[in-house]
């Protein structure tokens, strides 16, 4: 699968924004696991390969069981492994990410509703939609997984015969926000402004190269230097 547009080079302040609601989630006193748990069950139900990789991954860094990450998907059926809180998390991400043709029904706002409250299911409900919405740019524009990236950058540096080089580093949590929003460089081959965030990177002894994706770290690779 290859990408077919880098959406954080081509609308960074787009993305930024997204960003920026992003951070609000995270701060909103809602615990990080729960919205783990709810990134990647919306993830599921949308079947973004890329967001499923890179909560997966969240979760168990984050000391996740992955008896919890394997049963995520049929919580219902997982008795007392998810909180009442998880539960009542999840099964809201459902109805609200399944809307569909129908709407929310009233019992299943009135059961999150008794769980969460006003602000925090308002909350909740702003990490179900921005999820909807990167699941949506991640599959429109097919963002590579991690582990897929992570293959063929190991495959490319195994065939590289520029060994002088270490192997290349993946881009980090490049399209839920950025840790360094405001930094910017340029694509080795194409010259295009990235966000660093979303570059994937290979350094040497006294300089580093900075790819917008892996068709450009193919294109320099093939070429035994930059363009």
């Amino acid at each position: 699968m290859s990408q077919r547009l880098n959406h954080n080079a081509a609308s960074p302040a787009g993305m930024k924004a997204l960003g920026a609601v992003h951070g609000y989630v995270r701060q909103s006193g809602l615990p990080s696991r729960l919205v783990d748990l709810v990134f990647l069950r919306v993830s599921q139900i949308n079947g973004c390969a890329y967001c499923i990789d890179m909560h997966s991954r969240d979760l168990l860094e984050a000391g996740l069981p992955v008896e919890h990450l394997v049963l995520a998907a049929v919580w219902p059926e997982a008795g007392s492994i998810f909180s009442e809180q998880e539960r009542a998390a999840l099964a809201w991400a459902e109805d609200v990410t399944r809307l569909g043709d129908r709407s929310v029904p009233d019992s299943a706002f009135e059961a999150a509703i008794a769980v969460f409250g006003g602000k925090q299911l308002v909350d909740l409900t702003l990490a179900i939609g921005l999820m909807n919405a990167y699941n949506r740019l991640a599959i429109s524009f097919r963002t590579t997984p991690m582990a897929l990236n992570s293959m063929h950058l190991m495959r490319s540096f195994a065939a590289d015969k520029r060994t002088d080089l270490p192997p290349p580093s993946l881009p980090s949590d490049s399209s839920h926000g950025s840790s360094e929003p405001g930094i910017y460089v340029p694509c080795s081959v194409c010259q295009r402004e990235i966000p660093l965030s979303a570059a994937v990177s290979r350094e040497a002894s006294d300089y580093v190269e900075h790819f917008c994706g892996l068709e450009c770290y193919d294109r320099w690779r093939n070429q035994s230097g930059p363009i």
